[in-house]
């Protein structure tokens, strides 16, 4: 019997409706290798908030260049919002160690 039911879904697209568009994407997430963080909301209104954090690894000559053009000095950090073609936010961290004097 086992065998005749395989048969039958072998070449369909057959699933499960098991979870919801929304549910789908935050399983997709999960199951992203690049996704480094992934920050779930969920609102009173029943909304869903997915906040997805990627990381990219920069290294050698490329890094080099990311660094000239950002102008970063060492152990700062930039982060770019992209609000629309003509509104971009730019938030630019330092990290600094005081010494006990």
């Amino acid at each position: 019997m086992l065998p005749l039911v395989a048969k039958m879904f072998e070449n369909s697209n057959f699933q499960f409706d098991l979870f919801n568009q929304n549910e789908k994407k935050i399983i997709d997430a999960l199951n992203d290798d690049l996704s480094k963080e992934i920050k779930v909301t969920k609102h009173h209104s029943g909304d869903i908030t997915l906040n997805l954090t990627f990381e990219a690894d920069v290294k050698n000559e490329h890094a080099k260049e990311v660094r000239r053009i950002l102008g970063l000095k060492q152990y700062e950090k930039i982060e770019l919002v992209y609000r629309n073609e003509k509104h971009l936010i730019i938030n630019n961290t330092r990290k600094e160690i005081l010494k006990k004097e």
